[in-house]
């Protein structure tokens, strides 16, 4: 019988992305560690898909990367220009991964 200690090591193993070859950007649940290197500090130009007054938030969508996240852009509302009010308004925003491990908008 295995001892716990051999199963918490062989599970920690499993977890591990360090031992993976290569530079994997995205992790096994959809979150990302880093923004692929040509996306880094390019604009990007998309319009307001969703916009959440009450919580802050809104979504950009961008046909740019929407392939390469399979997500719209998440940006909170303070960072976002004060003409840009409206769903379909357009914006324009550099990629960075956020806290969680998702793509987020900054210099909007």
């Amino acid at each position: 019988k295995r001892s716990r200690s051999s199963r918490r090591r062989s599970r920690s193993r499993r977890r591990s992305y360090s031992n993976r070859r290569g530079s994997a950007r995205r992790r096994d649940d959809g979150r990302f560690r880093e923004v692929p290197k040509h996306m880094v500090d390019k604009r990007f130009e998309g319009t307001m898909k969703m916009i959440d007054r009450n919580k802050g938030i809104a979504f950009i969508q961008c046909d740019e990367t929407r392939p390469v996240f399979d997500r719209d852009i998440f940006v909170d509302m303070q960072r976002l220009p004060e003409h840009v009010k409206y769903v379909g308004d357009p914006v324009s925003f550099k990629v960075v991964v956020g806290r969680k491990g998702y793509p987020e908008g900054e210099s909007c």
